[in-house]
């Protein structure tokens, strides 16, 4: 469902790799809930995201979110 949900919100058509996969896992183990990752989806995609705006959002990707501390920045972001 995360695939589908960032694929919506992004207009993109990535696949659910194993990676990715693997990096969910990892953020639902951290406490992150479903809908918190979809606001982070729509946070790293909003139009005053101007790094990944200026580059097309080209590094704007599922794994890239998943990583680290990406899902909490995203998560907190105000625009």
């Amino acid at each position: 469902w995360f695939i589908s949900k960032f694929n919506e919100v992004s207009g993109r058509g990535y696949i659910a790799t194993d990676e990715i996969k693997k990096l969910f896992a990892i953020q639902l183990k951290n406490g992150f809930s479903g809908s918190q990752m979809v606001q982070a989806v729509r946070n790293l995609y909003h139009h005053k995201n101007d790094w990944h705006r200026k580059n097309n959002y080209e590094f704007a990707t599922p794994d890239f979110l998943l990583k680290a501390e990406n899902l909490n920045k995203f998560l907190n972001v105000k625009y």
